[in-house]
Order: structure tokens, then C-alpha cells, then sequence
């Protein structure tokens, strides 16, 4: 079924859909080269048969917000034959009526929800094409500067919230916020591949004064009985294990010794299972030991702790996930370790919720923490409803018993 297109003669002023009006950041799609090619690296000359994926990443600035988009669209949707980069959001109305009533009711939804959706992304308008536009919705739309209606078939099942898109696809939106606390090691992003494989976020923005940490929208998650957790924003301590990344243990010589994970720890696998998204990595004191002070970090900065006059001590070597809820409201929940204190230390310090589940005391093969009978992995975060929530699945799923698989 083809794509409806609808121009909105009631344009914002002094604007018009040439490309002119539009983001005109480029795009360079995933490119394959063989080994016969230009470009090669040790991996496709080793391997003559398979061929080398380039990956690229956008970053796009709207106003003072910065978002970023991989290399790969999420739906191979032609809505235009451009070349160039422009903001859309797709609405999901419920019925063919009173289309005019839900769109402004989602639009309130959107703002009020999602800290990734903005005003910027109505360009253009995406809808199922069971949907009534009739002269009022286009009024409503043209009073939000919409340029164009896209109606498309309902088969397609796009997800609500906010998009890039080119005559390539559609490209999720995944808004960069700065750490400017230094609490995160490195920045997450799922694989394009398989999303239980994460890799590092290869970009930066705000003049690069800190490490960037990338979100997705929160509208395109959907509870579900199998993903209760579904679009939830965790971040992870520097000593669990997550596929496809280095695991550094706060030790720079330990991170560079060690390939990047093949496997993720059951602590963290019960997270991806129900629908969280991994951010990032926090910082740790080295090997989850005893520093408490600035000083007694060597290899990596100390978090700063927003609390206070915003140089109070974090203590326990869980310091940068509750130095990073503390700080961040774009983050729900972050895992960390306690063997001594190590969760709820920093939980004091930081005036977050911190959870260091009991346990029966075995010790755990092969974990380079110390004190590895005591240690178990717990939770943090920043209200007791998202911590209800968090832990009411977390700790029901069977990986999440096996406390001690941290570090192999």
C-alpha cells in the first residue's frame, strides 16, 4: 500500500518544505567492503570471506539539545528521496475518530513524559493511514510548524516518539546528555545487530568537555508481562561484565589486558531480559576495594558528588552509580556491589536508595573482588516506586541469585 503524503498549506512562517528550511546533516550509511576493496582492516584480512562492516554515527544538534543516530535505520521507510537528515514524530492514535482530541492529548503525553521528544521534531507528522486528517487536524498540526502529514499503512507497526529520517528510513533518536560529574567510565549503546550486544557510543558533543552518555525515548517502550523494565535507563558498575564491552574493574591496566566481553554477568543479562537499556558504566574504586578519599584513587578521577557544596566525599567503591543518580534525572536505576558497605555507603552519601539483597554467604569461584563470600550485587536509585518496580522483577528472575558473577 503506498505512502499518503499531505502538505500543510498553514506552514510555520517564512518556511517552506524545500531543503533549504531542513537539517541538512549528512548521512553515511553502513558501507561493506571485501577484502578486495580500499579498505580492509586485521579482521577482513584474516577472514577473506566476510566482509568489513563500517559503522558510522551522526551526532545532530537541534537548538541546545544534541541527539545522535546510528548507522543503521530502524524502518526501511520511504518517505522522501532526499539524501538529507530531517525530524519526524510518529503518532499512534487509537481508532479512526476524533483524531484532533488524541493528537493533542499525545502531544501533552510527549512533553511531559519523554525528555527526548521536543517541539523541534514536528517538522513532520507520521500516522496510520485508518486515520480521519480532516481540516481540523491540519489545522492543529500547521499551528505546530508540521510541514507534512505521512500516512502510513498500519502494517508497518512504527513505535510512537521521535525520529530522524532520510530517503534512507527512519533513525531512533537518542538524545546526549554530558557527564559533567565524571561519574560514568564509558557511554552504552546496543548493538545493531543484536541489542544484548552493546559497544561504546563513538561520539562526543558540547565542545567534548566531558563524556556524552546517550538516552533512548521513553515512547517507544512497551511494558509487556515477558518486559516489565521495557525503555528503563540502568546504568552498570565498572566490575559487571556486558557483552561486547571491556570490562576495566576501575583498573586502566586491567581493561587493557582483557578483551572486550563475550558474555554479559547474570546480574546484568537479568536486566536485558525483562526490557532495560544499558547507558553506561560507572566508575569504581580499583577491583571494588576500600579507597574512600580522593587520593586514594589513582588510575581515574573521583566522581563528584552533587550534594552538598558538590565536593563531599562519595565513599565505598560504589561511588559513580549513586554519584550518576544522584546527578542525572535521566537515569532510573543503577547496579552496583556491597560487601562491606560498598552500596550503602554511597547511598548515604549521595541521599539516593541504595538495596544490598541478603544472601546465603558460599563463596563464588573465580570473582577478583574482594572479600567474595560478602559480596553481592544490589541496586540503586532515586525514588521508592522505581525501586519497588525495579526489584519486584529483578530479583525474581533465576540469574539474578548468582550474585557473585562479576569478574571472571
Amino acid at each position: 500500500m503506498p505512502i499518503r503524503k499531505i502538505p500543510l498549506l498553514m506552514s510555520r512562517p517564512n518556511s517552506s518544505p524545500g531543503p533549504g528550511s531542513r537539517l541538512l546533516s549528512p548521512l553515511l550509511p553502513c558501507l561493506k567492503t571485501t577484502t578486495s576493496g580500499s579498505r580492509t582492516n586485521t579482521d577482513a584480512a584474516s577472514s577473506k570471506s566476510s566482509p568489513t562492516l563500517l559503522r558510522t554515527t551522526s551526532v545532530i544538534q537541534l537548538d541546545r539539545k544534541a541527539f545522535v543516530i546510528q548507522g543503521q535505520c530502524d524502518y526501511e521507510v520511504r518517505l522522501t528521496e532526499s539524501p538529507h537528515l530531517d525530524t519526524l514524530t510518529c503518532f499512534v492514535p487509537h481508532g479512526t475518530s476524533h483524531l484532533k482530541d488524541q493528537l493533542e492529548k499525545a502531544h501533552l503525553l510527549y512533553q511531559q513524559k519523554d525528555d527526548v521528544f521536543c517541539d523541534a521534531f514536528l517538522n513532520y507528522v507520521l500516522v496510520s493511514d485508518a486515520s480521519m486528517v480532516d481540516e481540523a487536524v491540519m489545522d492543529l498540526l500547521a499551528s505546530w510548524g508540521c510541514l507534512m502529514i505521512f500516512q502510513l499503512p498500519s502494517t508497518e507497526n512504527v513505535q510512537p516518539g521521535p525520529y530522524f529520517f532520510s530517503a534512507c528510513g527512519l533513525y531512533s533518536a537518542w538524545r546526549i546528555f554530558p557527564d559533567d560529574k565524571d561519574a560514568f567510565l564509558l557511554s552504552t549503546i546496543p548493538s545493531l545487530v543484536d541489542p544484548h550486544t552493546y559497544e561504546n557510543l563513538n561520539a562526543a558533543a558540547f565542545g567534548a568537555s566531558s563524556l556524552c552518555v546517550a538516552v533512548p525515548s521513553r515512547l517507544k517502550a512497551t511494558k509487556l508481562e515477558q518486559k516489565p523494565l521495557a525503555g528503563m535507563r540502568i546504568a552498570i558498575k565498572d566490575l559487571f561484565h556486558l557483552k561486547g564491552v571491556h570490562t576495566g574493574c576501575g583498573n586502566r591496566a586491567y581493561r587493557m589486558l582483557h578483551d572486550a566481553s563475550k558474555t554479559s554477568s547474570s546480574a546484568v543479562q537479568s536486566v536485558l531480559d525483562l526490557g532495560g537499556i544499558i547507558v553506561g558504566k560507572t566508575k569504581t574504586v580499583e577491583f571494588g576495594s576500600s579507597q574512600e578519599v580522593i587520593g586514594d584513587w589513582c588510575d581515574y578521577s573521583y566522581p563528584f558528588n552533587s550534594r552538598g557544596d558538590g565536593y563531599i566525599a562519595g565513599t565505598g567503591s560504589s561511588t559513580g552509580s549513586a554519584a550518576s543518580l544522584a546527578a542525572y534525572p535521566w537515569l532510573d536505576i543503577t547496579l552496583g556491589t556491597d560487601a562491606g558497605g560498598s552500596i550503602r555507603d554511597p547511598a548515604v552519601a549521595h541521599g539516593v536508595y541504595g538495596f544490598r539483597p541478603s544472601h546465603d554467604g558460599q563463596q563464588i569461584p573465580d570473582v577478583v573482588i574482594p572479600c567474595g563470600i560478602f559480596h553481592t550485587s544490589g541496586f540503586l536509585g532515586r525514588s521508592s516506586g522505581t525501586m519497588l518496580e525495579f526489584g519486584r522483577h529483578w530479583l525474581q528472575t533465576p540469574s539474578s541469585n548468582h550474585v557473585g558473577e562479576i569478574l571472571e
